[in-house]
């Protein structure tokens, strides 16, 4: 599938509703921007003993009892670093579920780490939700503090980490991409530890890169991302978080353009509840297949987009 080659432009007007992050539908990877990228063989490069870190401070576990790296000697782990509002790591999810369907029985076992970008997906029932939404069957951790990211020494999401039977780490992949060779490395690494998968046919197919020209990135309301650089027109007068913002109609590609008085906050904005302004609006001018918002309604409210 091919992107648009011209800007097109979006407009939502919201009432009451806070805004914590556009995420733009991209049909390249990651959130890493540097792209994909793989590890050596450590067993070929001679570092056998570079074992996958052990999950550690989960918070709750979904689909499965609790579990252990160690524990799971024997088996080719496959550890997904995810979390359920990145868009990117929710396009990963159906190569997931066939490598699950088709090799859970020959001995695969993914285990999916949520670590949460925000602090909304810290509560595990919105993670179960959104588990049972996208039809996660496999053993889900809630590495709420990062105990397990810092453990792994993660710094992107998706990330994926491949151990053999032995525990070894063997590969892993940052971002979207990458199919066929983490499907392959799943089937080598299946096959040293005695199995047989030679019946079960590949599947996988990387998504083809977009062409003509870049496209946009994720986008961050926030004032902790970048200081607030994802805004394009800051507001000139400003009462503490609280700013008066007008739209010139500019659309630059990879900026969002607020109308009306916004509160901005770390992970969000939202509009000023002291004066409410059905004029109020967010726009984007993106070059993408699509768009995909996290937002939420602090009271019933109506939402054109």
């Amino acid at each position: 599938m091919k992107i648009s080659r011209t800007m097109v432009r979006l407009v939502a007007v919201v009432t009451a509703i806070a805004i914590a992050i556009v995420v733009v539908q991209r049909l390249v990877p990651s959130r890493a921007p540097g792209g994909p990228a793989t590890a050596p063989d450590r067993r070929a490069t001679g570092a056998e003993g570079v074992l996958l870190p052990e999950v550690q401070g989960i918070a709750a576990w979904i689909n499965s009892q609790p579990l252990t790296v160690a524990a799971l000697r024997g088996k080719v782990v496959l550890v997904d670093f995810w979390t359920y509002s990145c868009v990117n790591c929710l396009r990963t999810l159906p190569y997931l579920k066939e490598w699950h369907a088709k090799y859970a029985s020959r001995g695969l076992v993914i285990l999916g780490v949520h670590t949460p970008e925000f602090h909304f997906e810290k509560d595990a029932a919105n993670v179960r939700a959104a588990v049972a939404k996208h039809g996660v069957t496999w053993p889900v951790a809630l590495d709420n503090d990062y105990a397990t990211w810092e453990a792994y020494g993660n710094r992107y999401w998706p990330h994926k980490y491949l151990g053999d039977s032995r525990g070894v780490r063997r590969y892993d992949h940052i971002g979207e991409g990458a199919y066929s060779e983490t499907e392959r490395w799943i089937r080598q690494l299946l096959t040293e530890a005695g199995g047989d998968v030679s019946d079960i046919p590949t599947g996988a197919r990387d998504v083809e890169e977009a062409d003509g020209g870049p496209i946009t990135r994720e986008l961050y309301a926030g004032s902790a991302w970048v200081f607030g650089f994802y805004i394009g027109n800051p507001a000139p007068d400003r009462q503490g978080s609280i700013g008066a913002y007008t739209d010139s109609g500019e659309r630059r590609n990879g900026k969002l353009y607020l109308q009306g008085r916004w509160e901005q906050s770390e992970e969000y904005v939202r509009l000023d509840g002291t004066r409410p302004d059905a004029a109020a609006y967010v726009a984007i001018g993106y070059r993408a297949s699509g768009v995909n918002v996290v937002a939420r309604a602090e009271a019933p409210s109506p939402l054109l987009v």
